[in-house]
C-alpha cells in the first residue's frame, strides 16, 4: 500500500532528522565549551602576566629579563586564547544557527509524519467501514446484469464470447 510506504519514509527521515539535531546540539555545546575555556585560558594568562611584570625588589638584570620575557610570553599566550576565543565564538553563533534549521526541519517532518498517519488511518477506516445495503444491492444487480449480456456487432448479430471461434 502506498500510503503504508510513505509513512515509513516519513517516519526514517523524522528519525534522520533527529539524529541530526542531536549532533547539531553537540556541536554547539562543543562550541560553547570551547568558548568558555579560551576565556579562562585569556584570564589566566593575563592574571599571570601582570603579576610577572611586577618587579618588586629584584635587582638583578638578568633575573629581570627572564622575568620579563616569560610575562611577555603569557601575554602572547593571552592574545592566541583571546583570538581563538574569537573564533569559538563565531563557531557558536554557526553552530546555534544550524542547530535552529535541524529543529525547524524536525518540526517540519514531524508535521508531515502527522499528516501521513492521518491519511492512512482514514483510508483503513474507509476500508473497514461496512458497505451500505442499497449501495451493495445496487453493485451486485449492476453486475448480474452486465454477466448476461454479451457484446453485439453493429448490424445487431450476437458476437461469441471468445474471439476466433464461432458457434455453427
Amino acid at each position: 500500500m502506498r500510503e503504508r510506504r510513505r509513512v515509513a519514509l516519513a517516519s526514517r527521515q523524522v528519525l534522520l532528522a533527529r539524529v541530526a539535531r542531536r549532533e547539531a546540539l553537540a556541536a554547539l555545546a562543543d562550541a560553547a565549551g570551547e568558548e568558555a575555556r579560551t576565556a579562562r585560558l585569556t584570564a589566566r594568562s593575563r592574571a599571570l602576566a601582570t603579576e610577572y611584570r611586577r618587579t618588586g625588589d629584584m635587582h638583578d638584570g638578568g633575573a629581570l629579563r627572564e622575568r620579563t620575557n616569560f610575562a611577555g610570553a603569557l601575554e602572547k599566550l593571552a592574545r592566541n586564547a583571546e583570538q581563538a576565543g574569537e573564533a569559538a565564538g563565531v563557531q557558536v553563533e554557526r553552530q546555534a544557527k544550524a542547530l535552529n534549521r535541524a529543529e525547524t526541519r524536525e518540526k517540519r517532518l514531524a508535521e508531515r509524519l502527522e499528516g501521513e498517519r492521518r491519511v492512512l488511518r482514514e483510508i483503513e477506516d474507509r476500508r473497514e467501514a461496512p458497505v451500505p445495503q442499497q449501495l451493495a444491492r445496487g453493485l451486485h444487480k449492476t453486475s448480474q446484469t452486465m454477466s448476461s449480456q454479451t457484446p453485439s456487432d453493429p448490424s445487431g448479430q450476437r458476437l461469441s464470447p471468445r474471439p476466433g471461434r464461432s458457434k455453427s
